[in-house]
């Protein structure tokens, strides 16, 4: 039985890397590109059917420029895959406020407040980064190895045939295989880690007797109770204990 105020928000967590955004990334910006109106072609064709140069462009061109303004290329590549990072990152300041939301429930916080900090939060290492840019930016020998495969992997997409390249099949393949096999640790096993016989039987229990019942037969997860006649399937906790032992 779960309260209202743990701090886990989901059952299971999902780590999304930055080659994966990549791959999503280029499949989506290329789709965009090709399925919207061409802001470029949409203003050459204008200018072909105009005599005065210097006429204002329509609403509907500048419109569909700035929505699609021409090719997908490697710099709007880049600069969605960094957009698309920073933002997948930058939820982790929520958990100062859910953590003061857990423990200190009396002291309520303002909207303003939380959304002003976790702003400011998700803004402090860009603006450490700003200053210290000749050190970690403009610097030759500031080299960042874990970014490396990622550059390659922009590089082949754009600078690479992929319509009969053989790593995107297995791409394809690999990726297939791992959505059905999350299945397995990332919704089953968490199933097994903890089964309560007492909260499964009172599981539409409400209010105080919910309470006391969480305190004592509850324990899956951290601040939640004894965990007494809990069992758990995991093998990982077997492992242990044998090891221990």
């Amino acid at each position: 039985m779960l309260r209202p105020t743990d701090k886990q928000f989901k059952p299971t967590a999902a780590t999304i890397g930055g080659s994966f955004i990549c791959l999503i990334i280029w499949f989506a910006g290329r789709a965009w590109a090709a399925v919207l109106p061409r802001g470029d072609r949409l203003e050459k064709k204008w200018r072909e059917a105009k005599e005065n140069e210097d006429t204002p462009l329509p609403r509907y061109i500048k419109f569909a420029k700035l929505i699609n303004g021409g090719p997908f290329g490697l710099k709007e590549h880049a600069v969605a895959a960094i957009t698309a990072s920073s933002a997948s990152n930058g939820t982790a300041s929520i958990e100062v406020f859910t953590t003061q939301n857990l423990y200190y429930p009396d002291n309520p916080l303002s909207p303003m407040l939380v959304i002003l900090g976790t702003l400011s939060i998700g803004l402090f290492g860009y603006g450490l980064t700003g200053l210290f840019r000749p050190v970690t930016v403009d610097n030759a020998e500031s080299v960042y190895w874990s970014q490396i495969p990622l550059l390659s992997l922009l590089q082949n997409l754009h600078w690479s045939d992929l319509r009969t390249s053989k790593k995107m099949r297995w791409f394809w393949y690999a990726f297939g295989f791992m959505t059905i096999y999350q299945i397995i640790p990332g919704y089953m096993f968490p199933w097994l880690n903890s089964v309560s016989i007492p909260c499964l039987a009172a599981m539409h229990a409400t209010g105080a007797k919910a309470e006391i019942l969480t305190n004592i037969f509850g324990g899956a997860l951290n601040n939640e109770g004894l965990g007494i006649l809990n069992f758990s399937f995991d093998w990982q906790y077997a492992s242990s204990l044998y090891t221990k032992r």
